[in-house]
């Protein structure tokens, strides 16, 4: 019971993080999209890289989560 009062102290907080983090997210997926539509030589090559690798790291957590759900 005492740890409702401390987490409902810091949501506030934490609802300004997640904003700001959703805000940068969506700036950086607007200046990835216009690269990869535009096909600029070099960044082009570094928004595909940043992608493979961004889909890569959720697939790891993904399968690293599911497999420590499944030994508890």
């Amino acid at each position: 019971m005492g740890l409702l009062p401390v987490l409902l102290r810091y949501l506030p907080l934490t609802l300004q993080m997640a904003t700001i983090a959703m805000f940068f997210a969506l700036i950086l997926a607007c200046l990835l999209a216009v690269v990869r539509v535009s096909k600029v030589p070099f960044l082009n090559g570094f928004s595909l890289l940043f992608i493979s690798f961004s889909e890569v790291r959720r697939c790891w957590f993904s399968c690293f989560f599911s497999t420590m759900a499944c030994r508890s």
